[in-house]
């Protein structure tokens, strides 16, 4: 309680200096998700996902209102222009009766070395710039999580920061324009499967909630949040197969003062982190399954973050153990974290993932498993076999003949995967009539079959052309029926047999993507199984030529 009671006075002390400071400032915000990447580039998992989190962490936080909040996704570069030109008029309106306003622009996405990629369509560096430091506001801060988002100083010549000091911006000055890149110019910036978000926006946004307020003054300055993401993200992707990532830092300020960009202590909730708590601590709000925090906490410090009200899972990780705590947090008021009186949680090693494992995960493709179902139209082939069965008056009677086939795979890579497929290959009727009587012969052959698939996405994952080989073991089940006269009575005989032999198969065709994780599917495939034969050494072919069309449901990286 001592804990809580102290946060709080630090709080009620600063807030009148926090109110003067900033009561006559108009705060504005873009914040642009753009999953969608251009030619060569995979679609992001979590650009959307960071942007949105951005908003309501701005909206809760920053002092920014709902309605100064301008969201695009996905947007085309004249979206962005239209919407920055919209915010230039109510900024000028600012400035034309001598009030400060500020902007905050926040992009995540991807990026070449010159330009933003907006889906096919690419927004340059150097405009970008432009539009943004004609902005009429008294302070603009410029958020790019993108690879190479670093080059975006270097537009106007400047030099990025490659490493962080502190001294370099703990004489930032309030008025102008700062800019907050991901990673350097030369770097490729990075999701993270496990945390469903990047590195450098999961600490910032961390950071921003009050794990970044180094002086516990209830308001987090640009230097502060630079700092703390900065570290955390570097370490963080030190230890991935992609390389470390070294957010930078570029000002262009006037005028003395630091730039405060969150107040943790106007959250609605707040969760107490004392001094002797150390270890992982990973945050989720439950029901959503969303990860609010995660940081790594030493001894020594206390943290404060701030969170929306609700129910929380708060996970306390040691070097050999781990404590599951369920807290609530309830409005206006802040709660304790203690793990002492939390259940453990069992760690066992089969469910450990080394770091590596983890990045493999986190570098599937977009797409992972698959599911395909189909009907299957089938054209039989005639050979020795099936013109012995027309020498006993037997025709066939239906030329095409339609089933069932369905496939399950997993894919090892954007363009390889592996794939295990059942259905049905070929089948056959026929009907005979000899002297007052009748026969029939059907049989239908199914395969079951395992085999790789490659693939070739055209235009994203909207239409892929793919080829298949596979092999397995085709049954056929047939039958030969004919009556029987007793007496006076007339039965139906069957004489039923399957015969078994291997399958080959190839298939060619190409997916159609109605949505992320929904789309249909048309294929041919050939397939040679000889599982059917007579007393004579022939031996039918069973396959040929089949004809798919059905739909496709697929699972993706991060989550449907």
């Amino acid at each position: 309680m001592g804990f809580t009671w102290r946060i709080w006075l630090a709080a009620l002390l600063s807030w009148p200096a926090l109110t003067l400071a900033d009561a006559r400032v108009h705060s504005y915000a873009l914040v642009i998700g753009s999953n969608l990447g251009g030619e060569g580039q995979n679609e992001l998992a979590f650009a959307q996902r960071d942007a949105e989190n951005v908003a309501s962490v701005l909206r809760e936080l920053g002092r920014t209102p709902a309605e100064h909040i301008e969201r695009l996704n996905d947007p085309t570069p004249a979206q962005v222009e239209q919407t920055l030109t919209k915010l230039r008029t109510r900024l000028e309106a600012h400035a034309s009766a001598g009030e400060q306003s500020q902007l905050i622009f926040y992009y995540s996405g991807h990026a070449r070395a010159s330009a933003l990629s907006l889906g096919s369509a690419e927004l340059p560096l150097a405009e970008l710039r432009a539009s943004l430091m004609a902005l009429p506001s008294t302070l603009t801060v410029v958020v790019l999580d993108a690879c190479q988002s670093g080059a975006f100083s270097r537009v106007k010549g400047a030099s990025p920061a490659s490493d962080f000091s502190v001294q370099s911006v703990q004489k930032l000055n309030s008025s102008g324009v700062a800019v907050m890149a991901s990673s350097t110019g030369s770097e490729f910036s990075q999701e993270s499967r496990e945390l469903g978000s990047s590195y450098f926006t999961h600490h910032l946004l961390v950071s921003l909630r009050g794990a970044g307020d180094r002086d516990r003054n209830g308001r987090v300055s640009l230097d502060e949040a630079y700092a703390y993401a900065y570290q955390h993200t570097l370490a963080d992707t030190a230890r991935t197969q992609v390389g470390s990532q070294h957010a930078t830092l570029e000002t262009a300020l006037t005028g003395q003062g630091d730039v405060p960009l969150s107040y943790p202590v106007d959250a609605d909730a707040q969760l107490a982190i004392s001094g002797n708590i150390s270890g992982k601590i990973l945050v989720q709000q439950v029901g959503q399954g969303a990860v609010m925090a995660e940081l790594v906490k030493a001894p020594g410090a206390p943290l404060l973050i701030a969170l929306p009200s609700g129910h929380y899972d708060v996970l306390v990780r040691g070097t050999k153990s781990a404590r599951s705590c369920q807290v609530s947090l309830t409005r206006g008021a802040v709660a304790s974290l203690a793990p002492e009186q939390c259940p453990e949680v069992a760690l066992p090693e089969e469910l450990a993932k080394s770091e590596g494992q983890q990045l493999n995960a986190d570098k599937l493709a977009l797409e992972s498993w698959f599911l395909e179902l189909a009907q299957v139209t089938s054209y039989g082939i005639d050979d020795a076999y099936t013109r012995r069965v027309h020498e006993f008056d037997i025709s066939d009677s239906v030329h095409v003949k339609y089933g069932f086939d369905a496939s399950l795979g997993w894919m090892l890579s954007r363009y390889v995967g592996v794939v295990a497929r059942y259905g049905l290959i070929d089948a056959s009727y026929g009907h005979g009539n000899r002297v007052n009587s009748w026969h029939d012969f059907e049989w239908r052959t199914r395969a079951v079959t395992g085999g790789v698939r490659g693939r070739l996405p055209i235009f994203k994952r909207w239409l892929v052309l793919f080829g298949e080989a596979d092999a397995g073991l085709a049954f056929t089940r047939s039958a030969f029926r004919y009556p029987v006269t007793q007496g006076n009575s007339t039965q139906t005989h069957s004489n039923e047999e399957t015969d078994y032999n291997v399958a080959l198969r190839a298939t060619a065709g190409i997916n159609v993507g109605l949505s992320r994780h929904f789309g249909f599917l048309g294929a041919a495939t050939y397939s040679f199984a000889p599982t059917l034969h007579n007393d004579l050494g022939e031996r039918h072919v069973a396959g040929a030529w089949n004809f798919l069309a059905g739909i496709r449901i697929n699972g993706a990286v991060g989550g449907w």
